[in-house]
């Protein structure tokens, strides 16, 4: 026969049974819902990716002549590639024409050390690396795999300088968001664009927290 200190134990084990099942189903449904909504930030991050090229010069070291001369062989490549690729209608048009040109713009790089002096040597290349998130001027552009037309200039272990060549916000003054916001419309789909100004939103630090998990 049962005593009451028996079924009061009884009740307890079927409670605790009761909490440990239902803890389990909760966990295994938030790890399946942020699982999801992780697959979503990946693919939203890929698909901005898709229609976006970037322009990356890392300098040799922080030192301030270094520095310096990233700025040079920065401007000069954009005034090299600014008449050919302002009015770029499309992201393919823009890597058409950097793939093609690649020779050319390292020589503009190169003249552009020369003529300050410099003998450090410089690499120029167009392909996909990894991006910390990167704010310029009203717009940010979430972590993530981008392609890039990218060059090293000496040891590359200095800061870096980066814009966005197409929409093509290179040849477009950051203090003028206007400007920006219109080369941004006129060029990305509304969910990219909208993305990019939103940089404090759930959305954004997802696809943040996608790239620091998986990429």
């Amino acid at each position: 026969m049962k005593t009451r200190w028996h079924v009061w134990l009884l009740w307890i084990g079927e409670a605790e049974n009761r909490i440990i099942l239902t803890a389990v189903i909760l966990g295994t449904a938030i790890t399946w819902l942020l699982a999801g909504l992780l697959a979503v930030a990946g693919g939203e991050q890929k698909q901005l990716s898709e229609q976006v090229l970037r322009f990356h010069v890392l300098a040799s070291s922080d030192s301030e002549e270094d520095q310096a001369l990233k700025l040079q062989v920065r401007d000069a490549v954009i005034a090299y590639l600014e008449p050919c690729l302002r009015q770029s209608e499309s992201v393919e048009e823009t890597r058409a024409f950097i793939a093609t040109h690649l020779p050319q713009i390292t020589d503009v790089a190169s003249r552009s050390l020369q003529r300050a002096g410099s003998s450090e040597n410089v690499q120029v290349m167009l392909g996909v690396s990894d991006f910390p998130t990167k704010y310029y001027g009203s717009v940010a552009l979430p972590a993530g795999r981008y392609e890039a037309l990218r060059i090293e200039i000496g040891q590359a272990q200095g800061q870096n300088w980066w814009c966005v060549m197409f929409p093509s916000l290179c040849f477009v003054d950051e203090t003028q968001p206007d400007a920006m916001d219109a080369q941004l419309e006129e060029n990305l789909p509304e969910a990219q664009n909208d993305l990019i100004h939103e940089p404090r939103s759930f959305r954004f630090k997802l696809i943040e927290w996608y790239h620091a998990l998986f990429d």
